[in-house]
């Protein structure tokens, strides 16, 4: 299947430290174990709305690549509202979500995988 992964100089677009990735053509992914994984759109449509809902197509360096997955995709009821490093780890480690902190709805059109290809 092939999926939808927004990113920035072909790095991750907001996470930031330990958890932001470098994408280039023909890489192999695997996500860390704790985490939900990649986030990636399931069309290039929805990749595309959500550029514009957070001003994105303003700001240069922007776009939508393809991925490959091979598995089936998660769909978070959450995920962590904050991206720096430091957030991300209280997010991930110390399960900031059981306390309802720092959370909000994953964007629209969304999944996660653990392992992706990357195509473009």
């Amino acid at each position: 299947m092939i999926r939808y992964k927004v990113v920035h100089h072909r790095r991750s677009v907001f996470a930031g430290g330990m958890y932001c990735e470098e994408y280039s053509k023909g890489m192999k992914k695997n996500a860390k174990i704790y985490t939900e994984g990649f986030f990636v759109f399931v069309t290039r449509k929805a990749a595309e709305l959500w550029m514009e809902q957070i001003g994105a197509r303003k700001k240069g360096g922007l776009e939508i690549i393809r991925a490959k997955v091979c598995e089936e995709g998660l769909k978070p009821r959450l995920i962590s509202s904050f991206t720096m490093e430091s957030d991300l780890e209280g997010y991930y480690m110390e399960k900031t979500i059981h306390r309802g902190v720092f959370v909000m709805t994953p964007p629209q059109g969304t999944e996660c995988y653990h392992e992706l290809e990357i195509l473009d």
